[in-house]
């Protein structure tokens, strides 16, 4: 048989501030998590309660370290066995929504040729480091060649929020890492996607940025 599958190293250098984007209060998780889920749950997908329950276990201890900072932090890195990790899910469906934005308005559809989003869609997949015990991948942050224990730092900004009450002024606060790296396998499909395909993919993903705050650039 034919081999199907071949593994490529991959790497995402960040250039600036990685910023965390997962809510810190643990009832909170689940209506982040219901806010973006795709129109249509995949086949064997797992619920919103499943994903919550992951989630949450991956949520930092604020109670123990800092009882202070939980009331002012809103968004973290999840974290597995001490070491800060994102989901290796999220890096593909970042490169999914990349491989959507190029194929609409940059390439677009040329005869004979099947469309870019769909040969990234299904024939590109992501090994992370680690599986935790919910057989979910995670994918370590690294910064200069070790694994992350605790964010750099906190970033505070004023944001407009919408209550019963009409808008009404908050403080916003998220983790965030200076200049981390991303050090994962990729899984292509036989030959339907080539290097160029890959580059052009992280060329876009470099300026769309990963993670929180991509409005104010970044995450490139």
């Amino acid at each position: 048989m034919k081999e199907m599958w071949k593994n490529w190293n991959a790497e995402m250098q960040f250039e600036g501030k990685l910023c965390a984007s997962v809510p810190s209060k643990k009832e909170l998780v689940s209506t982040w998590l219901d806010a973006r889920k795709p129109s249509v749950q995949p086949a064997g997908g797992k619920t919103i309660q499943e994903l919550t329950e992951e989630v949450t276990a991956r949520l930092p201890d604020m109670d123990k370290e800092n009882e202070e900072l939980q009331e002012k932090v809103t968004l973290v890195f999840e974290q597995f066995e001490g070491r800060l990790c994102v989901r290796s899910a999220n890096i593909r469906q970042h490169l999914k929504d990349c491989a959507s934005q190029i194929g609409n308005q940059f390439l677009g559809r040329e005869k004979g040729q099947r469309n870019f989003t769909t040969k990234i869609k299904n024939g590109l997949y992501l090994d992370g480091n680690v599986r935790d015990d919910f057989g979910t991948w995670l994918t370590y942050i690294l910064k200069d060649g070790k694994q992350v224990t605790e964010p750099d730092g906190y970033i505070e900004k004023p944001i407009r929020v919408r209550t019963l009450q009409g808008e009404r002024s908050a403080l916003k606060k998220f983790a965030y890492i200076l200049r981390p790296k991303f050090v994962f396998t990729l899984k292509i499909l036989g030959d339907s996607i080539k290097r160029d395909d890959l580059e052009t993919l992280f060329t876009y993903g470099a300026v769309h940025g990963f993670g929180g705050e991509r409005s104010l650039q970044e995450g490139q």
